[in-house]
């Protein structure tokens, strides 16, 4: 027979191998409207492990976005952002409990921060990006996946990102874009030793890009800052993926030094990660009737049933240790006399 220690290795030797499954629980979504700028990446494939294999794996995947989470405020309050260190912290330290009025199925759901810096957010953020971009892939016919860097820099802020969307938006006002009939893009940055390496993904609607041209092109307009430039056709959905990534992945931005994390907090402070262009931007009120749709519908239940109570931990708890009025009462102690001591252990009874 295995040891605890064998069946742990051949465990962690399968999970190594799997792809992470990251996405949400099937439940409804009772997420606030969606806002499109702040969602993550794309989920991972699904595997096919068995229920608790997958149980396992989710607590494995939730303890690690924890730790990531603790380690990035424990960074954050070291640099004097102690607000926002509480509010990492104070993420899904809480639950509501709802349920369902019909057949008494119980989901949990946890109070949320849904800040880009959450690992523990950043699923479900990029569960509702995927969703979002779905809706507006449908718009793109002849979608070319357009990938544009810049040099790297020591000095990474604000300043540096609006500089970079200000060359983005100067390159598709040249002639070069007429034919960029629309799209969205997203940006991203990571980190590389002591520099930062920002870069824009973009699906444009377009019949032909040359790459040659389009590189010119972004080295023109950025003074010689513009570095490597792709294109690739993202009629498969493959290439899509690279426009729904997170602006930096939780795990990755835990192992930043204190500095470093201030750093990205700061020069992302209300920036709009996620953005569309051309012809999808007359689509912004349609988009939000759809996202509006999805906000007012009436969350159902694998029973089919459309209602639920809605608990705090605490009072579900409370509840939860009050006996229904259905349940039958305590039989009576069974009577007996006991010989040793010749004492009526029930009171008013008296041995034969």
């Amino acid at each position: 027979m295995n040891t605890i220690e064998e069946l742990l290795a051949e465990q962690q030797a399968r999970l190594a191998v799997q792809e992470l499954d990251d996405s949400p629980p099937d439940h409804p979504s009772f997420d606030s409207p969606l806002k499109l700028e702040d969602r993550g990446i794309t989920t991972g494939k699904r595997t096919d492990f068995s229920r608790p294999q997958v149980e396992w794996y989710q607590q494995l995947l939730w303890s690690k976005g924890t730790i990531n989470k603790n380690t990035i405020a424990a960074k954050l309050r070291l640099m004097g952002r102690r607000e926002l260190a509480d509010t990492l912290e104070g993420c899904h330290s809480m639950f509501t409990v709802a349920q369902c009025k019909g057949c008494k199925r119980i989901n949990k759901f946890p109070n949320r921060c849904d800040l880009k810096i959450c690992p523990e957010c950043q699923p479900r953020l990029a569960w509702n990006r995927e969703k979002s971009i779905s809706w507006w892939v449908k718009l793109l016919d002849q979608p070319k996946l357009v990938t544009l860097t810049a040099k790297n820099t020591k000095d990474f802020s604000a300043g540096h990102i609006e500089e970079f969307m200000k060359w983005f938006t100067n390159l598709r006002n040249r002639k070069f874009c007429d034919n960029w009939i629309g799209g969205f893009y997203s940006i991203e940055v990571t980190k590389e030793a002591n520099h930062w390496h920002l870069h824009l993904h973009a699906l444009v609607e377009a019949r032909w890009i040359d790459r040659n041209e389009l590189s010119t092109e972004w080295r023109s307009v950025t003074n010689g800052q513009g570095y490597i430039v792709d294109v690739r056709d993202a009629r498969d959905k493959a290439y899509q993926k690279h426009v729904k990534k997170y602006v930096v992945k939780g795990s990755q931005l835990a192992a930043w030094t204190p500095e470093e994390v201030a750093t990205f907090v700061d020069a992302f402070e209300g920036k709009r990660c996620f953005g569309v262009f051309g012809k999808l931007y007359g689509q912004r009120t349609k988009y939000r009737e759809w996202i509006e749709s999805i906000t007012r519908s009436v969350p159902v239940c694998e029973c089919g049933c459309t209602e639920s109570y809605y608990y705090s931990e605490s009072e579900f708890l409370e509840k939860d240790l009050v006996p229904e009025s259905n349940t039958s009462t305590i039989p009576p102690p069974v009577l007996f006399f006991h010989p040793e001591l010749n004492l009526n252990v029930t009171p008013n009874w008296v041995p034969k």
